[in-house]
Order: C-alpha cells, then sequence, then structure tokens
C-alpha cells in the first residue's frame, strides 16, 4: 500500500478521475480515502497546510496503515530561475528553511543536535520518475525547501540563503516535515511539486484553474509511478 499525501483538497481533487475510489473514512476532520490503480492500493490523504499538521497526519497514517512508501503531491513556489510554472520537481532531497539556529553555531536547517538536515528521497522512487516526459512541462530533479511561510515579493528578496546557502530550487510548507517523519519511520518517500509560481507573489490569473490542472498533472505522474511500481 502506497501513502499519497496533499495539503489541500484542490490539489488532490482530480485523482478521483485516475484512481479507483474503494471507500472513504476521516480522522480528526482528515479526508482519508482508499483507492486503487491497477493492482496497487492507495491511501490518498489530506494533510493540511504546514508543517506540525503535515507530520503529525503522515505520522498518523503510517502507524494505522503501515505503507510500503509515502508519495507527497502539491504546488511550489519556485526559486530556481531556470524553473517555470508548470514544470514538475521531483525531490532530490528537501530541508526545513526556517529552521535556524545559526545562533548556536548549528547549520540552517539542521534540526539540533540531530544528523538531520538534507533528508534524501528514496533513490528508488526518484529513478522510478527518471524518463517521465508530460506535454504539459518539464521534469526537474532537485532540491525542495520547506517552511511555515508563504513566500512572494519583497520577502524572498530578504531570504537570500534559499539558493545561495540552501541552493533550493521550490519552496513550499510541508515536504521537508514529511520527510522527517519517512526517515524516523524508515519509509521511503518522494515529492512531487508542480511549480506554481516565481514565489514573488505573481500566481497565474486564474489559479483555481491552475489548481485543477496541476491536480491532474500530479495524478499523471503518480501513474506514471505507479506503473513502474515492483
Amino acid at each position: 500500500m502506497i501513502l499519497v499525501l496533499g495539503a489541500m483538497r484542490e490539489e488532490l481533487a482530480c485523482f478521483s478521475e485516475h484512481f479507483e475510489f474503494v471507500d472513504g473514512d476521516e480522522w480528526n476532520g482528515v479526508p482519508v480515502n482508499r483507492m486503487r490503480y491497477k493492482n496497487l492500493e492507495l491511501v490518498v490523504a489530506k494533510s493540511g497546510v504546514g508543517k506540525v499538521l503535515a507530520a503529525m497526519v503522515c505520522q498518523h497514517l503510517i502507524e494505522e496503515y503501515r505503507p510500503e512508501a509515502v508519495v507527497f503531491t502539491g504546488i511550489a513556489g519556485s526559486v530556481n530561475p531556470s524553473l517555470c510554472v508548470g514544470d514538475l520537481v521531483v525531490s532530490l532531497d528537501c530541508v526545513q528553511h526556517d529552521l535556524d539556529a545559526t545562533a548556536m553555531g548549528i547549520e540552517r536547517g539542521r534540526v539540533p543536535y540531530t544528523v538531520y538536515r538534507f533528508i534524501e528521497a528514496d533513490k528508488g522512487l526518484v529513478d522510478k520518475m527518471r524518463g517521465f516526459s508530460p506535454d504539459w512541462g518539464r521534469v526537474h530533479f532537485g532540491r525542495v525547501l520547506t517552511g511555515d511561510q508563504f513566500i512572494a515579493g519583497e520577502q524572498r528578496a530578504r531570504m537570500p540563503y534559499l539558493t545561495e546557502e540552501l541552493k533550493g530550487d521550490v519552496v513550499e510548507m510541508e515536504g521537508a516535515s514529511v520527510a522527517l517523519v519517512c526517515r524516523v519511520n524508515a519509509v521511503p518517500f518522494v515529492l512531487l511539486r508542480v511549480v506554481s509560481d516565481n514565489a514573488d507573489g505573481n500566481a497565474p490569473d486564474d489559479f483555481s484553474a491552475f489548481l485543477n490542472r496541476s491536480s491532474s498533472h500530479l495524478a499523471e505522474a503518480l501513474e506514471f509511478l505507479f506503473d513502474r511500481w515492483g
């Protein structure tokens, strides 16, 4: 069984058009759907926005369903100028950009007194995405930055470390927290993010329509991943 997470309902909305619904459940207001793709069993759930909610939901669902892998899907803002709106980023690794204990002599993004900083996605899952070449955007393998901040406009200009120090490609609000939960529980994971904007406050004019397209594109990416499973 594979656990698929997304922060917002809209990011998961088109999955029902690609995967067979089996049954639905709820945990503390979190919708949890059992689905199927060919011979693969899926649990698809909305985590909610932000690191705490995403980590909490991921931990509960790992304990409840014992998935063989976790895939976090959704949108993200680009901080890499070579990326365009609509491109797909597959995580090689991820880091919490807002975890800052540098005043203690600890590197930005490192959980103090641990080995956890740049958390690598499962190589096998990453490799399964190689060769994916959709007609709606390019595929980039890179670093995902996570923080409890929606980064846009002048705020980004005050955060040069996103690219200069952390060498990030996209920013979002859940991935590295889910990655840490997966690493501690020894569950393979990968993050799939569609670029929605350039983290500069200039999102697509019809953002609702873009979210719907992104959900469909993410479902297509998942189908590619699942077709290469096993």
